[in-house]
């Protein structure tokens, strides 16, 4: 009877062994399709943020259209104009403000309100200045500058004129 008892325990240890091994098998097997299948959505997720990212900053590119004026180069590589007062956007409580800005000494400048034109040199050093009439709410002002054939440059800002203040 030991001898069965024996034989018993020797084919319980043999199966559990092999059972042992066969689970260690698999879960390896399930170890890798597991590490596989995470790498695959790692992969698919990150590529897919990748083009949503591209796709956004594109739409944000500064080829599409923006109320930051960039001055531009005239040919002798000095900025054709900068306006540096008002900034774009300034709210005055007065109806009028004075535009100030630089151009090359040789331009013509020519500035238009909502209903007004003023056409006016600059000094020596490239400075304008205007003193300019505001209506109320929004002023669309545009600074166009020429030299004696054509215009060079052109810029936009927008002043808000209210009582309110």
């Amino acid at each position: 009877m030991t001898d069965v008892l024996y034989f018993h325990i020797d084919n319980i240890t043999q199966l559990v062994s092999l059972l042992f091994k066969r689970k260690t098998a698999i879960l390896w097997r399930m170890k890798k399709e597991v590490i596989l299948a995470i790498s695959l959505g790692l992969f698919f997720g990150l590529l897919i943020t990748l083009g949503l990212y591209r796709a956004n900053s594109q739409k944000s590119s500064p080829e599409s259209t923006t109320s930051t004026p960039s001055p531009s180069v005239s040919p002798t590589g000095v900025p054709a104009l900068t306006i540096t007062e008002p900034i774009d956007g300034s709210v005055f409580a007065t109806a009028s403000a004075i535009l100030r800005g630089m151009v090359d000494p040789a331009h013509h400048v020519l500035i238009m309100d909502e209903s007004t034109e003023y056409f006016t040199d600059p000094d020596k050093n490239g400075l304008f200045i205007q003193e300019i009439s505001l209506e109320p709410g929004t002023n669309q002002i545009e600074v166009f500058v020429f030299d004696d054939k054509i215009e060079v440059a052109h810029q936009q800002i927008n002043l808000v004129f209210t009582t309110s203040l």
